[in-house]
Formats: structure tokens, sequence, C-alpha cells
């Protein structure tokens, strides 16, 4: 008996499963005998482990699938058709037992094994390695501190000029003068409360403090990276309008200019090491890590060692927003337990700056944390379902649905063809203005500009209520050849994002574009090019032969649009399923509108998604907790 066959014997394996099959067959010993009890249950611990971590968990605690029946029948997705009759999947016996049987395989074997448990997780020993990383270099630049004690009075000038003394304490003011004490600093803020209006203002004090300092600005993402560098421009831009001259002066000198953090340590595609490393240093002082909430923990040790000894580290992001797509939760485990209250020192240090009075604490453990909480952008309409969704409100959400006219659908009956015509009503009634821009734009940069008004967001890629079938659905609507199939078929007017990075044109995963037709109105021949959105700069206009890999996107999954805003924004929830919808994911989607946002979901799908979050199993706060002591 092969294992081929042994697998046929006990579960149904999806196609995602099969691959994390043939990577444990790697450690595992097969036994010839085939019966062997005890390994069917090892072997299905370490399938869980590996399944665990591709659902963006470091670690998988014992207790999640003891006396649990794992990988019965066969799961409703891509399957791997070995069988068609239904499997009877494996009976997990108590944690202790499961600990029993692990520790009686690892004792056995003579080479090392990339499988550990520690405090009943168990784990594959390269994340657990990532983890205390972070853990060590994270507790150690957090009790350092930047050596500023006494500030001189043009200091505090600069600084009230930047801050206005407030009525109310002032968490953005608080945030700068952290930033000018702490090696290590949190900036944590949901959509609309500052950040990027704190960190321009932080950069202007860093500047001046530190004169000699050199700045990095980085992101995960090349969208991402765009953003940053397009909201501080904004900023220095306003800025350099200032009254006083120093403000001006020391904006002159600072630079936008934001990078991806693959592009920062010289990763290639298809290689695991970077350019930049223990051994040659990112050749910066301060390191500002905008979106942090995407950072995955691989990605972010790799970026630890490659900072030189001294460097200042300021991590931006929102905690209730989507994790990183592959594995970790860094922000929220580096914010969990967190709140207003500092230090007698921390306090004594900001009061040079600004007499406000935060709640005294009896420890520094959290004072290089500070979290936003006013927004001063989005309408109130959006932050009240906002705020619904963090708290978890099933009955706030539906009444401010209700009350905006919302398309939740409530009955208990709703059949799929009811769903299905309401999202079709409004989708058309969503183009319309876009249609008629499609006829009237006299330019490339209208068609952006009506683009950027809406968009359509779902959780999945995959079926019809997925990003490829809401694409292809509404490019048959609009585009005048009935035989549109796919994005090989462009089209005056099509939405398109670029999904992988090609610096030699300066595009980047996540740009935005059109397709532009420039014998649009003139004759019956088409010209086609591709325009691509530059916030602050006349769009990028290029031939569509010389387009890196891109997709449709007038509807786009959540995850892609972390760090973008459009007026109005229209989410869709899959009928029947809300598997892949979680609390955060929603949060996610809402904030990404500044005027509007329409929900198409079902009551039940809307609620379970409210109920489900994606909190994930990490044991980078074990490792903290270990490094403290």
């Amino acid at each position: 008996m092969n294992w081929q066959t042994r697998i046929k014997s006990f579960a149904g394996v999806s196609a995602s499963e099969a691959v994390l099959v043939d990577r444990i067959l790697t450690y595992y010993p097969y036994s010839a005998s085939g019966n062997n009890e005890n390994e069917d249950i090892l072997f299905a611990l370490l399938l869980s482990t590996h399944q665990h971590l591709q659902q963006g968990n470091t670690c998988l605690p014992i207790e999640k699938i003891a006396n649990q029946r794992l990988f019965a029948s066969a799961p409703h997705g891509d399957l791997v058709e070995l069988e068609i009759d239904f499997k009877a999947g494996i009976c997990m016996p108590e944690s202790n037992i499961l600990l029993a049987i692990f520790e009686q395989w690892t004792s056995q074997q003579n080479e090392v094994i990339p499988y550990i448990v520690i405090d009943n997780k168990i784990i594959i020993q390269r994340y657990y390695q990532y983890e205390q990383d972070i853990a060590r270099y994270i507790s150690n630049l957090s009790t350092q501190t930047l050596g500023l004690n006494q500030i001189e009075q043009s200091g505090k000038d600069l600084f009230n000029d930047l801050f206005p003394i407030q009525s109310s304490i002032d968490l953005q003011a608080i945030a700068a003068a952290n930033a000018l004490r702490h090696s290590f600093m949190i900036l944590n803020g949901g959509p609309g409360t500052g950040k990027t209006h704190t960190i321009a203002r932080i950069l202007v004090l860093l500047t001046h403090f530190f004169p000699n300092k050199i700045i990095q600005l980085a992101a995960p993402t090349g969208k991402a990276a765009q953003r940053l560098s397009e909201s501080l421009s904004k900023n220095f831009n306003s800025l350099a309008k200032h009254e006083e001259k120093l403000v001006r002066d020391i904006v002159g000198v600072l630079s936008p200019e934001s990078i991806t953090l693959h592009r920062l340590l010289g990763a290639s595609i298809g290689k695991t090491s970077t350019l930049k490393n223990e051994q040659r240093k990112i050749a910066c002082d301060i390191l500002i890590i905008d979106e942090f909430s995407m950072v995955d923990v691989a990605l972010f040790t790799k970026t630890l060692k490659a900072c030189k000894p001294g460097i200042q580290i300021i991590l931006v992001g929102d905690t209730a927003q989507l994790p990183s797509v592959e594995a970790g939760n860094l922000l929220s485990d580096l914010c969990r337990d967190s709140d207003d209250k500092m230090s007698d020192e921390n306090q004594t240090f900001i009061k040079q700056f600004c007499r406000y009075d935060l709640q005294p604490s009896s420890c520094s453990a959290y004072d290089h944390i500070v979290t936003l909480k006013q927004n001063r952008r989005s309408n109130q309409s959006v932050n009240k379902l906002a705020s619904s969704i963090v708290q978890q409100d099933f009955k706030k959400l539906d009444d401010l649905l209700a009350g905006q006219h919302n398309s939740l659908i409530s009955k208990h009956d709703c059949s799929e063809s009811d769903f299905y015509n309401e999202l079709q009503r409004k989708i058309s009634a969503l183009l319309n203005e876009y249609q008629q821009a499609l006829v009237s734009a006299k330019s490339p940069k209208e068609l952006l500009n009506e683009m950027g008004k809406f968009k359509v967001l779902s959780p999945v890629r995959k079926g019809k209520y997925g990003v490829e079938g809401l694409n292809k659905r509404i490019c048959q609507h609009l585009c005048s050849l009935p035989a549109y199939v796919n994005e090989i078929n462009l089209f005056h007017g099509q939405a398109i994002i670029i999904v992988e990075n090609d610096y030699s044109n300066n595009l980047h995963n996540g740009d935005i574009g059109v397709i532009w037709d420039k014998q649009h109105g003139k004759s019956q021949a088409k010209e086609l090019i591709a325009v691509i959105e530059r916030e602050n700069a006349p769009p990028l206009e290029l031939s569509i032969n010389r387009l890196p890999k891109f997709e449709s996107a007038f509807a786009l999954t959540i995850h892609k649009t972390q760090g973008s805003e459009y007026n109005t924004v229209l989410i869709i929830l899959p009928f029947g399923n809300s598997e892949a919808c979680t609390k955060e994911l929603l949060y996610t989607g809402v904030t990404r509108a500044k005027q509007q946002v329409d929900i198409v979901a079902t009551k039940q799908v809307l609620m379970q998604s409210l109920n489900r979050t994606n909190q994930r199993d990490t044991m980078l706060r074990y490792c903290l907790e270990l490094s403290a002591n």
C-alpha cells in the first residue's frame, strides 16, 4: 500500500490540501503495514498544521483538533477525486494522547524535523523562529530611546506650530511627541483618523531634531507605497504654505517617496534570500512602514534583520483591518492590551511639548503605542456603520442599513434569483454615470475620475459573486462587443488593475488604469492604449503591448482595496455562503467608502460575517512575554 492508496481510505482531500500532503510525506515515514491508527492520527495532525498555516496562522493549538473528526467526506470545492464515495475521516483523540503520539514520533527520528510543540501548540520550526526573532528585536528596540531630554525653545515652538494646543487631548500630538522619544513606535487608527497627517508632521520634527539621519518610507505593496507617497505629497504641499518659515524650510528638503519592503530589501521573484540582510544592512536611520497590518511574519523578520543597530522604526496601520495574506497577525499582536495609559516618565517627556494629561500607568509596556480614534474624513453614516461592525452589534448595523435603504435582504425565504436580480439592479444603477462618461469623456483623465468614484467589492475571487464573475458581468454590460469573453477583448473604458510589479515602466501591483481609444469620437478605427492613474502627476500612458499582467478592475476583492478610497462602495456578500466573510473583511470593505456604502447580502450571511472574526493563532505574544522576562 502506498500513500495515495492510504489517503483514499480515510479522507477526501482538496487540491490545495494535496500539495500539503506531498510536503508532509517528505518528513513522514510511511509504514508498510498500512494499518497503524497512530500513524493516521499523526498524519492528520501534521496535515492540519499546514492547513492552519495556509489560513494565516503560525501555529495550531492542539485543543482545536482534539476529539474532532477531521477530513470526513469530500469538501465542496476543487477536489482531487480519488474516490467518489463518502470518506469517514480520522477521529482525533484527546489532547494529551495527541501530544503523546507526536512526542513518540519525534523521539524516533534520526534527522531534524520541522515540527515542534510549544505551549500545547504545534508549529513549524521556521515560523517559531520568525516570531522569536521579531520578539527579540522589538523587545530590544522598545527599551531604547532617542536621547532627547531637555528640549530647546525653538523645538517646542516648532512642535506647537505643527500641533496647536487643543481643548481636549490631541492624540496626534501625543503620537508626534512619542516619535521624538522612542526607537520603536506604533501609530494605530482607522481610516480618516489622520495617520498620514500625523506622519507628515513627525517627519518635519525628526528632520529638525535629527538633521543628519536618513529617513526611509516603505509599505508592503506597490499600491500602498504609491498611496503613501501621494498622501504625503498633499500634506507637504499644505505645510509648504505654513506661516512659519522654519516649517517651510524643512518641508522643502523632505521627500514623500515610498517604496515596497520587497524593493527595500532587494527581494527577487522566486528567491527567498534578499540583497539586504544581516550582513548588508539597509542604509537608513529611521524606517516608517505604512499599512503594517498587511505585513507577514516572514517579511518583517527579514526587514528587522536588515536594519542596522540604533535604527528607529515607526509602524503605521489599523488593527481593525484585515491581517496579512500570509502567516501572522503582527499589528494586532503588537497592540494587544494597549490603552491610553502612559507611564509617568513618558508623560513627563510629552509635557515638554503639550500639557495633556493621560491616565497614569504603573509600567511603560505600551508607552510606544498610540491609537487615533477621531475620524476626520469619512461622513458620519460610514463611521457609524464601521463602528457597529467593530462592536459586532448586528441590530445597530441592521437599523443603519435599513435607514440608508441598503439592499439587506431580510426575507428568510429569499431565493437566489431574487438576490441576483437585486444585484443586477444595483450594478446597473452604479454604472449609469460611467456609461455616460464613456460617451462624453474628452480625455482618459475624465474616465479615471469617474472610475475612481465607485467600486464593487467582493470577499472572493471565484464564482458568480466573486470579482471574476462580477467583472465579466460588468464588462458585458458596458462593452459594445456582444462576444466579450475575457480581458483578451479589451475595449474603450475598461478598468484594469496591474497585478505584478514592472519597475522598468514604473508600474506596481495594485496600480489602477483604464483602456482608452485614441480615436474615440473621431473614427471607427480603434487605437487602444493603457492609461494608468497617477494622483499627483499626469496619468501614465503606454501601449497595451507593454502592460505587465493585469485584470479587469470594476470589481475588486476587499483585500486588494486596502489603502484605497472611493466615493461609493457596493459590497457583494455571496448568496448562501459566508465562509470567506469576517468582521475584519466587512470593516475593511465599509471603510473604503468616503460617502456611501451599499451592501447586497442576505441577513443570515451578514449576521454570520459579523460574528466570524479573523482571530489568528500565533506565538508572537508568547515570545514577547518570554523576551520581557
